[in-house]
């Protein structure tokens, strides 16, 4: 799969991609990925506001962020939510985040 900028991808997706998980080619750790929440494309679709849970090395970030380099053409889609189950809103998103666990060092 080719990267892509973010708004490209999830114009193409049911809900505009949300509760999808996309990650950029420069990540260097397999388990580090967006959660998207939220979506504002423009009339084009080539360009907007994307939010999302980041998931950095599997561990949750405590808020929804706005992702910051969206137009890069760095961007893979990982994953799409189970649409039979997940509606597209708010309160399903937390079913797709994994839960936190404690490292002992």
């Amino acid at each position: 799969e080719n990267p892509s900028s973010l708004p490209r991808i999830l114009s193409g997706l049911r809900y505009l991609g949300v509760g999808s998980k996309v990650t950029r080619t420069i990540y260097k750790f397999p388990d580090t990925y967006w959660i998207i929440t939220r979506v504002k494309l423009t009339e084009d679709m080539k360009h907007g506001k994307v939010y999302g849970k980041l998931i950095w090395r599997g561990r949750p970030k405590e808020k929804e962020e706005k992702i910051g380099p969206r137009l890069k053409k760095q961007w893979l889609l990982l994953d799409l939510p189970d649409y039979t189950k997940f509606q597209g809103h708010a309160e399903h998103i937390n079913e797709l985040i994994p839960k936190t666990t404690e490292r002992t060092c």
